[in-house]
């Protein structure tokens, strides 16, 4: 029976350190399949720092775009009319037929509102100070008509 020893090149120093491949000793590697790029399809420093700039930018300026704070603000006041709103009907001992009606009317100024004055994209701006002078005045116009006597 024979046996039959390969015997493989012990690695030089130069291979083990990566120093074997000499300049161009590696041409026939295609660096890509793209036959129509100029650079093999490798991505270039500088086109992945132009990449991460516009994230950053993006990032930042958002919320100068979309006004997130201004949504957060108006929705969290209309919340807290709702739920004043709520209480005062629920509170109401006798609910008469006039408070219901001033009840349905403050409801519509927040539905009303709501539709009309939402923050729109590039504004920070939001004032819902006339919001509760609207409610404040609807409530009261209907207070004073229930007390006047008929």
């Amino acid at each position: 029976m024979r046996t039959t020893v390969i015997v493989f090149p012990s690695p030089t120093l130069d291979d083990l350190l990566g120093l074997g491949q000499r300049c161009g000793a590696n041409k026939t590697r295609r660096k890509s399949h793209y036959p129509w790029t100029k650079d093999g399809g490798q991505v270039k420093w500088n086109t992945v720092s132009g990449i991460v700039g516009l994230i950053v930018v993006a990032v930042v300026g958002f919320p100068n775009v979309y006004p997130v704070s201004a949504l957060s603000d108006f929705y969290g006041s209309l919340a807290s009319q709702a739920v004043a709103l709520q209480t005062d009907c629920e509170l109401k001992n006798p609910f008469t037929q006039e408070d219901y009606a001033s009840s349905a009317g403050q409801l519509k100024i927040l539905l009303l509102y709501e539709a009309n004055n939402r923050p729109k994209l590039g504004t920070a701006h939001m004032s819902t100070e006339e919001l509760a002078k609207a409610l404040q005045t609807y409530k009261t116009s209907a207070n004073v008509a229930t007390e006047t006597p008929h």
